[in-house]
């Protein structure tokens, strides 16, 4: 069975699970429960970490690796590199061969290619296809006003949560000082939208009671 799609598609339908998730079993029969699916990975490793699954009987917590045929596995060598020893599952739309981890345990393996609808696989070649500044542009008129609103304030108090959470930690990294709190999120602002993070380090390394000490020579 042909995927006709990138890897990375595969590891959007397995971060927001949108397959069929009844009655999972991996390819020797046991049971599989997603109870976390993992955080995308951006950098070198297994595509998703922090995962919890329940495999059989037991709970397991460690990385998820994503390929469209299992035997992409060995193929990239992760069966060689024992930084992906911590894999507890293999993600896959095909499966041709069982794979090892280096070492030399067998890795799970859960086949989701019949899971997928193929009216999701269309939407996406659609949009892929569409020539719109927004792609899903025609087709916000396809869901009713209710649902309309009800996406719109998820977003508005999803935006809040992560900016509260952001500056909450600011608020710890300065022991409750809220004018050093203050003082890196302007920092931070400075950055944006691609320079945050260095911003932020400057912030650290230049901190606020540094800058008071020589406010004088400065103005």
């Amino acid at each position: 069975m042909s995927f006709g799609y990138k890897e990375d598609l595969l590891q959007f339908i397995w971060e927001h699970q949108l397959y069929n998730p009844r009655n999972l079993k991996t390819e020797t029969g046991e049971s599989v429960t997603i109870l976390k699916q993992g955080n995308l990975n951006q950098n070198s490793g297994p595509d998703f970490e922090n995962a919890e699954l329940k495999i059989g009987n037991n709970t397991f917590y460690g990385s998820v690796e994503i390929h469209i045929d299992s035997k992409e596995w060995d193929t990239h060598k992760h069966n060689k590199d024992s930084s992906y020893n911590n894999a507890i599952l293999q993600v896959c739309y095909n499966h041709s061969k069982n794979v090892c981890r280096e070492d030399g345990t067998l890795l799970p393996t859960l086949v989701i290619g019949g899971r997928i609808a193929q009216s999701s696989l269309d939407k996406y070649d659609t949009l892929l296809s569409n020539k719109s500044f927004v792609p899903c542009e025609n087709q916000i008129n396809t869901l009713s006003f209710f649902e309309q609103n009800s996406w719109l304030n998820r977003m508005i108090i999803s935006r809040l949560e992560q900016r509260c959470e952001l500056y909450q930690s600011y608020l710890v990294s300065s022991n409750g000082n809220w004018n050093e709190a203050f003082y890196f999120a302007i920092v931070r602002a400075f950055g944006m939208p691609t320079n945050t993070e260095a911003f932020e380090e400057l912030a650290i390394k230049l901190p606020l009671k540094l800058i008071q000490q020589h406010q004088k020579s400065l103005f």
